[in-house]
């Protein structure tokens, strides 16, 4: 989609090299690169008008180098697009210890930060997630000097429900999505 609109340049990195060969094969106009988003990125300060990061920050065990580097990345202006799998959706769906728990033991745990090993990916049964309360990725991307113009919630739906396991889950909040802008 961001290729439809035609950008003078495109980038794309990520830690795995299969993926991005598979980036590089599919979309040859796409400059690629390797790199971990909990280290320095490879790109110049005030390199980009727009950073995407989508369903990657929840994976992170640490998540301040990767706000700081969104941070330094984009122009003055520029605006950071974060989607993630919705902390409620970690909670009730993913996290293993879900069917085992009482409502009131998995809401006690929502404010809190942990590692969740969750089945979401097909094949990886011990998918390592880290869940947080929004308030952490605000309250980081704030401190990082991101402004957070909108936050939304996406909800399974009938797009998605067609899949059996998320039929239960109409109206749970599947994703989180904050728009931010580097001021």
């Amino acid at each position: 989609q961001l290729l439809a609109k035609n950008p003078d340049s495109l980038d794309a990195c990520d830690i795995s090299p299969f993926l991005l060969q598979i980036v590089k094969e599919e979309h040859p106009s796409v400059n690629v690169k390797e790199a971990d988003l909990m280290q320095t990125w490879p790109y110049p300060d005030n390199a980009f008008d727009m950073v995407l990061a989508y369903n990657v920050i929840m994976d992170l065990p640490s998540i301040d180098t990767a706000i700081k580097e969104m941070h330094r990345v984009l122009k003055r202006g520029g605006t950071a697009h974060v989607v993630m799998v919705h902390t409620l959706y970690n909670l009730f769906f993913n996290d293993k210890r879900a069917t085992s728990e009482t409502l009131p033991q998995r809401l006690a745990r929502y404010v809190k930060e942990e590692s969740l090993l969750v089945d979401t990916v097909p094949g990886y049964d011990q998918f390592l997630v880290y869940r947080r309360p929004p308030s952490a990725y605000v309250n980081a991307f704030i401190q990082n000097g991101l402004q957070l113009v909108e936050m939304r919630e996406v909800i399974v739906d009938e797009k998605v429900a067609d899949f059996p396991k998320y039929v239960e889950r109409m109206g749970a909040p599947l994703f989180a999505y904050y728009i931010l802008k580097k001021t």
